[in-house]
């Protein structure tokens, strides 16, 4: 996980732990219509508005770049028109039909989703009880786990 500021995959003086991706199906992607001036979408037979957030993205000795993201219920919005008026989409792969967008749904985008958090309990894990209480709060992220302690008990 590019970005995360934890070992994924290490040790500490007490406990180690090893990861293989889980080729699961964990995603998925919405068709999401959307109004004419690209603010709200259509769903369950009436119209939502989208979330929109500007990010701040620093460069050292540069201009900071903002980049606009927009959610719905579903997840962010993956293919979003170019310009405020909804004429043109990227239509990435052209997986979307005319006048539509995407939407991604991943486990890890809910609110509950302790992943993050628990990637951190487990550098700091102490015991292999530690590393399966971090693991059972996870919910985004598949993989499979072998782990171990100083104490010669082992988990996967």
């Amino acid at each position: 996980i590019v970005g995360v500021p934890v070992i994924i995959i290490g040790r500490n003086t007490k406990v180690a732990w090893g990861i293989t991706s889980s080729m699961i199906e964990n995603m998925d992607l919405f068709t999401i219509t959307l109004n004419d001036k690209a603010s709200q979408y259509y769903h369950a037979y009436r119209w939502k508005d989208l979330i929109f957030n500007e990010e701040e993205i620093k460069i050292k000795g540069q201009k900071s770049v903002f980049y606009k993201t927009y959610k719905t219920h579903h997840g962010p919005i993956i293919d979003y028109p170019e310009d405020s008026n909804a004429e043109r989409y990227l239509h990435i792969g052209n997986a979307a039909p005319l006048n539509h967008t995407l939407a991604l749904a991943w486990e890890g985008f809910k609110e509950n989703d302790q992943s993050f958090s628990e990637f951190t309990n487990l550098n700091f894990a102490t015991k292999v009880g530690d590393v399966e209480s971090s693991l059972q709060a996870m919910q985004g992220f598949a993989a499979s786990f072998i782990y171990a302690d100083d104490h010669d008990n082992i988990g996967y």
